[in-house]
């Protein structure tokens, strides 16, 4: 038995998948709170300070997150909690780093993220200095049923500076 080969009868398969991957990926890149969820920005009840950071033609302001200076949410679930972090690099630091944010829920539950970054290529802080943000890294929390508080912070006696940026959304949207 032979086989031919005719390219035209075949079907556009990589287009085909390619569709598929986009769409999925829509639907996975929302998190928990699916594909459409409306994700709003929240302030957390008290910040030592903002940081403008200009990236694809926006500027955002990032919460300042250092050891001595948590920032603290309230929340009231179901919802979703999402912080985008980001390091912030000073001039001479190395391009990629290390660093860790610990979540306490409601003083009891400690959970700690992990971390690893690069400086961002796309993004830079307005008024920077000679310091550089680095690319984006999320955390991203399920909040229950009920009044829930959220402290982020970073290790006891970390000299790192995190720029964190918080948002929430209802769990069903």
């Amino acid at each position: 038995m032979s086989r031919v080969s005719d390219k035209r009868s075949l079907p556009q398969l990589p287009a085909l998948w390619g569709a598929v991957l986009m769409l999925w990926a829509g639907l996975i890149g929302t998190g928990a709170a699916g594909a459409g969820a409306s994700w709003k920005v929240i302030n957390p009840k008290a910040s030592s300070g903002l940081v403008k950071i200009r990236t694809a033609g926006k500027a955002l302001q990032y919460h300042v997150l250092t050891s001595d200076h948590p920032l603290e949410v309230e929340l009231e679930g179901p919802a979703n909690l999402r912080a985008m972090t980001r390091l912030q690099f000073d001039a001479q630091a190395a391009d990629e780093a290390r660093y860790a944010i610990r979540v306490v829920i409601d003083s009891t539950d400690r959970r700690t993220y992990r971390k690893t970054t690069r400086k961002s290529l796309l993004s830079a802080l307005i008024r920077g200095r000679g310091q550089t943000p680095g690319k984006i890294r999320k955390v991203s929390l399920y909040v229950p049923e009920g009044v829930h508080t959220y402290r982020f912070e970073t290790p006891p006696g970390s000299a790192q500076t995190v720029l964190c940026l918080l948002f929430t959304a209802w769990p069903w949207l």
